[in-house]
């Protein structure tokens, strides 16, 4: 479960006690529906993510994939913002298009790892 692996990532970053309890709390139980004009779906459960429309959920969410920067070659260049990445290089030959193909195929374990889907 994401929830999870999100507490576990916060432990590594020394949340505990009480903050991190709570935080767990935050995310554990929540439901969500969806409205279509005067119509509500039935509440499903929330397993993954944090609540949309949060003063938390941001922060949280660059807490969780802080460390992505961490998997590329030096001779990639990674920019953040929000929950978009962008990788970069100048591939100059085969050898440098196998280091880009290195780090889409990193990316690819770690998001499966992380189960943060990328679309």
């Amino acid at each position: 479960m994401v929830h999870s692996k999100l507490c576990l990532k916060l432990t590594s970053f020394g949340f505990q006690g009480k903050l991190l309890h709570w935080i767990a709390a935050f995310l554990h139980g929540r439901t969500q529906s969806v409205r279509v004009g005067t119509y509500y779906s039935d509440p499903c459960d929330v397993i993954s993510r944090v609540p949309q429309g949060s003063v938390l959920g941001p922060l949280v969410l660059l807490l969780f994939i802080n460390d992505i920067v961490t998997i590329f070659s030096r001779d990639i260049t990674v920019k953040l913002f929000a929950d978009d990445i962008k990788i970069y290089m100048v591939v100059n030959n085969i050898d440098d298009s196998g280091v880009l193909q290195s780090g889409l195929d990193a990316l690819q374990a770690w998001s499966c790892m992380w189960q943060l889907n990328i679309f």
